[in-house]
């Protein structure tokens, strides 16, 4: 996914700098496909990095009083891998991870056995 991302922002600035975002989407294949470049400002999703322990909009204003920045150990998606960032129109985001989602998966699918079991 990041050498796609990395790619399709290649495609439009050959020397890119500050930040960037690549929106993707799966096709039928689950092929992921590039579907939307932000870039230089902050994100829909500037809250999930803040929430996940990068606070961009903080880094911003640090930088601009010339403060000590904080180190980042990649510059390439910083964040811990495994995260995942729900968000919809009725409801808070809520940040979780994938681990989590696939757990809640699994009591799901035991919960529908159980039922379906009760239901004969």
């Amino acid at each position: 996914m990041n050498e796609l991302a990395l790619k399709a922002i290649g495609a439009i600035d050959v020397e890119p700098n500050g930040i960037w975002s690549v929106d993707m989407t799966l096709d039928r294949d689950g092929i992921p496909n590039p579907t939307e470049i932000n870039i230089a400002r902050f994100f829909t999703t500037h809250l999930f990095f803040s929430k996940a322990g990068l606070n961009v909009p903080l880094i911003f204003v640090k930088a601009a009083l010339d403060e000590p920045l904080p180190e980042l150990p990649v510059k390439i998606n910083p964040l811990p891998l495994g995260l995942a960032w729900i968000r919809g129109m009725d409801f808070e985001p809520i940040l979780t991870t994938v681990e989590k989602i696939n757990e809640c998966e699994v009591e799901l699918q035991a919960l529908r056995q159980q039922l379906h079991g009760a239901a004969k």
